[in-house]
């Protein structure tokens, strides 16, 4: 007789690994995956943009220059004025070229602690600010010729001729006078275009608070024909007006949300006469 065949008893898995396999190494490429997870975190909360609290990847927005200093402007133009004024009736060109150097010598004198006026930025803003000079006097020279509305055709023609003359011996005092004969007449002549275009926009604004559009525009052909812009059109002159006044509330935006600027610029420039859709 053959002995009973005895059944295998199954051996019982343990739920855990033995404590010697509890232990182990992790694989290689499961380490360097991990390696990179932690690089890619680092480098993430090192970002510029993380630290600024910004999302999409974008660093924080570019800083605006400060705006330009006013007491600067003041003293470097009323030292010109008084400096001018105390030379010869007829300014000799060393006259001249002392009173810029000594207004140089005031602005440097001012800026001298200032990282914003150091290199180059110092003498650009220089004659930024002799060209300004230039402009406000020129400006209170137009505006008496094309304002009143009291003065005949001839009356404002003369007056401009007048404005020329005297535009042309400010842009030598504050600008220098380098250049030819012809290089000058342009360079003054094109001021005095220029400051005409502004008055006459400026004009126009105040005449819309009492009379229509059409009329208004009406009133500027005699004021454009004294200031030598006959040929230029009515339309194109108030544009560049406008357009002017939008520049100007966007560059002076200290508010730091250029949206909420462009938006009082363009309230201000309708406010004197632009289109909604200009």
């Amino acid at each position: 007789l053959k002995p009973p065949q005895l059944k295998a008893t199954p051996r019982l898995r343990c739920s855990h690994p033995p404590r010697s396999h509890r232990r182990f190494a992790p694989r290689p490429a499961m380490a360097s995956s991990r390696a990179a997870i932690v690089l890619a975190l680092l480098l993430a909360a090192a970002s510029p943009a993380s630290a600024q609290g910004g999302g999409g990847g974008q660093g924080p927005p570019p800083q605006r220059p400060p705006p330009q200093r006013a007491d600067l402007k003041n003293e470097v133009a009323e030292y010109m004025k008084q400096c001018i004024r105390s030379a010869s009736s007829t300014p000799t060109a060393e006259e001249k070229a002392a009173c810029r150097m000594g207004a140089k010598e005031v602005m440097t004198n001012s800026t001298q602690n200032d990282t914003e006026y150091s290199g180059g930025k110092r003498e650009a803003m220089f004659e930024k600010l002799q060209r300004g000079a230039v402009q406000e006097k020129a400006n209170q020279l137009v505006r008496g010729c094309l304002e009143s509305g009291q003065q005949s055709r001839q009356g404002m023609t003369t007056c401009m001729s007048s404005a020329r003359t005297q535009i042309g011996r400010d842009m030598e005092n504050y600008m220098g006078g380098s250049g030819t004969a012809a290089q000058k007449a342009s360079r003054k002549t094109q001021m005095g275009k220029e400051v005409a275009r502004e008055v006459i926009g400026e004009v126009f604004s105040r005449c819309l608070e009492s009379s229509g559009r059409d009329a208004c525009k009406r009133t500027l052909d005699t004021r454009k024909a004294a200031a030598g812009l006959d040929g230029e059109d009515t339309d194109a002159i108030l544009k560049g007006h406008f357009a002017k006044t939008l520049r100007g509330v966007a560059e002076n935006c200290t508010s730091g949300d250029m949206a909420q600027c462009r938006a009082a610029a363009k309230q201000q420039a309708m406010a004197k006469g632009m289109k909604r859709r200009e």
